[in-house]
């Protein structure tokens, strides 16, 4: 039994359908072992495809989640915080630490106060300006100082380490 679904070539591809618009066919019955049983009616597109009856993939999401099985081992974890760099004011009149580079001024520092330099720096005013933590009457300062007048520990060159004394151990007889 040969079944046309409409005009077309033998190598044109089947126009898009809807289900809303099928409607079966009923076919002929088989006997199988003097019983009948019907066979499942095949569907056919009756209504004329438009551009809106295709059907638009929907997205799915995608939800990874990882488990793993727990161990009798405890993992350590290492968390390293950075060395902080201190540095001691030099001025004989002390420093003024500033709100921003070049900006308000918050405290004045005396020489020989020391501070804790942080990492970044600007330029402001033909100055390079330090962010520094200063502690003054127990009191926690961030602010901005001009990097002339810090003065950073720094080793004399060719130093040698000192000799450690070494420990031995002996049994005795």
């Amino acid at each position: 039994m040969v079944v046309s679904l409409g005009q077309g070539t033998a190598n044109s591809a089947p126009p898009p359908t809807s289900l809303a618009n099928l409607t079966p066919i009923p076919t002929s019955t088989l006997q199988v072992e003097g019983t009948l049983q019907p066979s499942p009616a095949p569907i056919i597109d009756t209504a004329t495809p438009s551009p809106t009856d295709t059907l638009a993939p929907t997205p799915v999401p995608l939800t990874l989640e990882v488990t793993l099985p727990p161990t009798d081992i405890p993992t350590v974890t290492l968390t390293f915080e950075p060395t902080p760099v201190y540095a001691r004011v030099h001025s004989s009149k002390g420093v003024v630490l500033r709100a921003v580079p070049a900006g308000k001024a918050l405290t004045t520092l005396d020489d020989f106060s020391i501070v804790e330099v942080l990492p970044d720096t600007q330029v402001a005013a033909n100055y390079t300006w330090a962010h520094v933590i200063a502690s003054q009457n127990g009191v926690r300062l961030t602010g901005w100082i001009v990097d002339l007048y810090l003065e950073t520990p720094t080793p004399a060159p060719n130093s040698q380490p000192l000799a450690l004394p070494t420990i031995t151990v002996t049994s005795t007889p």
